[in-house]
């Protein structure tokens, strides 16, 4: 014996394996108790599945239900640890569907669905899969709200998109495929976020490309979801050591050739559910994918999504592959970053844009009465003539230069010179 002088402290990376060793007795419990019987698999039948501090138990008859409220009652007694009934949940499906009234009382009765570890379930796969991410919408439309009040430049409101917001989709997209209705839905919420407007300046295929190609690598939400699905399947079924599982009953004989698995379960099934039809479909999708099966879905996402170069690409005269490397450069500062990728996508907001728009009078320069575009309002304009009057003193009294006209500011152009230069300024 030994005397216990204080619990566990909060954030002890014992705290969860000292949890799970004291569940054990519990779940082997339940699980040796032959009155409690696991509703029948044509697999192997499961009586309950732990994880974490969440557990799920699967029973086929009323007695099964009393013998489990017996063993819990006991283990409180022992342990001291007690049932939190209003986190129990019961639901019942086949012909307990819809039941309310069950043999032990203040227990929450689901008839619709229950959710278990933030995956929703009900009686049909199609509505589970609606309201899953029905749910999922709801959450980033709420993100969205508290982020909006936010200042985020354009790079860090990709940054936020990517991680912050995405990461409740990529969660579920682990067991449930995201419907093309509800990326679109997704898509409405999260791009009007990032360019602070209902409308997108640049195709958002381009958006979705790297940074270093002239998008801001935003996750392409439909293929990335697809992509951790088929990848995730693929893991759990080639590191499955038991051939009895309800994945391998369904889906050996049409996987196994694929995977050169020669070891076929004794028990399979000739027909397949809809659920795992749709992945095994996106499995086929990417045998040829390199280093599959051992694939990750960075690997699949990389190659299944569309490349696609900006408009701007098409002007040979610069080059682009050097000047998107160089607008990353980490030294430049971010608002800097931001205003220059506008600026090379052609996308930055003058009078002359909103005139075409309908979202100003007049397309001219309040101060030269000349239309605002992009060359005038960098090269042209008065503002901007003063400041290269600067640079010009500024150059003339440094270099001790007599006579110098300096024609423009720009990024990376060629200037016929091995040397690579961020900013030129053009003397003559």
């Amino acid at each position: 014996s030994f005397a216990i002088k204080r619990g566990v402290r909060q954030g002890c990376p014992l705290s969860m394996i000292l949890y799970v060793l004291s569940q054990e007795p519990l779940y082997l419990a339940i699980k040796h108790t032959k009155q409690i019987k696991p509703f029948d698999l044509p697999c192997r039948p499961t009586k309950l599945l732990g994880f974490a501090d969440d557990t799920t138990i699967f029973v086929k008859n009323e007695l099964s239900i009393w013998y489990l409220f017996g063993i819990l009652e006991y283990f409180e007694r022992a342990s001291g640890i007690k049932l939190n009934m209003t986190k129990t949940k019961i639901f019942g499906f086949g012909e307990w569907r819809g039941r309310k009234i069950w043999p032990i009382p203040n227990v929450k009765s689901e008839m619709y669905s229950i959710n278990i570890l933030g995956i929703t379930y009900s009686h049909d796969l199609d509505d589970s899969v609606e309201k899953s991410w029905s749910n999922i919408l709801i959450k980033i439309k709420q993100k969205i709200g508290l982020m909006s009040s936010r200042y985020f430049t354009l790079y860090q409101r990709a940054i936020v998109i990517n991680t912050t917001i995405l990461s409740k989709v990529w969660y579920t997209a682990h067991t449930y495929p995201l419907p093309t209705k509800y990326s679109k839905l997704i898509n409405k919420e999260i791009f009007p976020f990032l360019w602070l407007a209902k409308y997108n300046p640049i195709k958002r295929d381009i958006v979705y490309q790297s940074t270093h190609t002239g998008g801001l690598n935003v996750f392409n939400v439909f293929h990335k979801s697809h992509t951790i699905l088929t990848a995730t399947f693929i893991k759990q079924f080639l590191n499955s050591l038991e051939n009895d599982s309800i994945m391998k009953y369904y889906c050996a004989l049409r996987l196994n050739p694929i995977f050169n698995i020669m070891d076929t379960p004794t028990n399979v099934s000739y027909q397949c559910p809809k659920y795992f039809e749709n992945i095994i479909a996106l499995v086929k999708q990417n045998i040829h994918v390199p280093k599959f099966p051992n694939i990750t879905s960075l690997d699949i996402y990389s190659i299944s999504l569309p490349k696609t170069l900006p408009t701007v690409s098409q002007n040979r005269n610069i080059n682009w592959k050097r000047s998107w490397k160089h607008l990353n450069f980490k030294f430049i500062n971010i608002r800097a970053r931001e205003i220059a990728f506008k600026l090379m996508h052609n996308i930055l907001t003058t009078k002359m844009r909103l005139y075409q728009i309908k979202r100003s009078d007049s397309p001219l320069c309040k101060i030269c009465k000349v239309n605002e575009d992009i060359k005038h309002m960098f090269i042209d304009c008065v503002k901007v003539r003063t400041l290269f009057c600067y640079f010009e003193k500024a150059i003339k009294r440094v270099c001790n230069i007599s006579n110098i006209n300096i024609n423009t500011l720009h990024l990376d152009f060629k200037l016929g010179c091995k040397q690579d230069t961020n900013t030129a300024i053009l003397l003559t």
